[in-house]
């Protein structure tokens, strides 16, 4: 079976600080909310990608905002006209992945993914490849059983919930961390850690990142990779998720953690 590689998109906040920008001579305002970087093909405008593709056919039918799941790039599409934009909330052009300036052109194309998506090189280290989000998650249990000084065996009933710890080995330092200090390339699993983690906020996991229908991912809560069922505990500090690979080089990363069905 071939290898298939994950992506992960998470839930981001829109609002007064970074929701505008002027395409040409017509502004754009995205409602403030919470979405989901990107949705699943077909998918209606609830996320910002398809928010941002429906405000751009409100200026011209034919114009388009896409959200390549090859390359993880925004592409906006003017169908021909030359359009500049003008980012009247700088933090928006930066959550979208753009830099420089994007003066007048056909189309624009991030240079970097956006805020809220990782992309992780390699696939899961620890499970056999998955192309199927239904078996992402296993059930977990937590029925708790004690036995007695005589042998005797005693259980209390518990619940089921779907989880599963995954761990990534051998990913590049440039994938894991944040080198470079003004969080310009969101697509480090640092970023994902204090953008989307840390606020508590849910998140998608693609197991398999060519496929994007409603039936291709799952949508959990990533939590430390100790956490279970009773158990209550914080995000901590990045080191508790990640370790080098090769104990005295920074050159190549683990990282390890467990998701939670987010029913």
């Amino acid at each position: 079976m071939a290898i298939v590689y994950q992506e992960y998109v998470g839930k981001i906040t829109i609002d007064s600080s970074n929701q505008n920008f002027t395409l040409g001579a017509d502004a754009v305002t995205i409602p403030a909310g919470d979405y989901y970087t990107r949705g699943y093909s077909g998918e209606s405008d609830d996320q910002l990608v398809e928010e941002i593709d429906a405000q751009l056919k409100n200026i011209n039918a034919n114009y388009s905002a896409t959200y390549s799941t090859t390359t993880g790039l925004i592409t906006f599409d003017y169908n021909g006209a030359s359009k500049a934009i003008t980012w009247d909330d700088a933090d928006l052009q930066t959550i979208l992945g753009f830099t420089g300036t994007q003066s007048s052109a056909t189309s624009h194309t991030t240079t970097n993914s956006p805020k809220g998506i990782w992309r992780p090189s390699r696939s899961f280290s620890n499970l056999p490849t998955t192309t199927s989000a239904g078996s992402l998650l296993g059930l977990n249990s937590n029925t708790r059983y004690d036995i007695a000084s005589d042998g005797s065996v005693y259980t209390t009933e518990g619940i089921f919930r779907y989880h599963g710890t995954y761990k990534y080995d051998v990913l590049s330092s440039s994938e894991v961390l944040d080198s470079s200090g003004n969080w310009s390339d969101w697509n480090t699993f640092y970023n994902m850690l204090y953008s989307v983690i840390h606020r508590g906020m849910p998140c998608r996991v693609f197991p398999d990142r060519s496929q994007n229908t409603s039936t291709s991912f799952k949508q959990v809560k990533i939590l430390p990779p100790n956490a279970g069922i009773g158990s209550s505990g914080t995000v901590g500090e990045f080191r508790k998720w990640v370790e080098r690979f090769v104990e005295e080089w920074n050159g190549v990363w683990s990282v390890e953690f467990s998701m939670w069905l987010d029913s």
